[in-house]
């Protein structure tokens, strides 16, 4: 099924965790994202690291806002 998927997407994406996940399992999302590439002339790979990036910790140790504030910055682009 997760197969069929990628090959109707468009422009196929695979997000990778990098602390919860065994050793070999960044590799395996790299590997696969080569193949996509190569069956689709296009593919992403993105890896999730391991905790808060500055800007997003900033954001929330700022006590301006509430979580909710901050997603909805994000999603309308502030």
């Amino acid at each position: 099924m997760l197969g069929q998927k990628l090959r109707q997407s468009k422009n196929p994406v695979i997000v990778c965790g990098t602390e919860i996940v065994p050793e070999t399992t960044p590799r395996l999302a790299a590997d696969n994202a080569l193949l996509l590439r190569a069956a689709k002339n296009r593919a992403g790979l993105f890896y999730l690291m391991p905790g808060p990036n500055a800007f997003g910790a900033a954001l929330l140790s700022s006590g301006d806002g509430s979580l909710m504030d901050v997603v909805e910055a994000i999603e309308g682009g502030g």
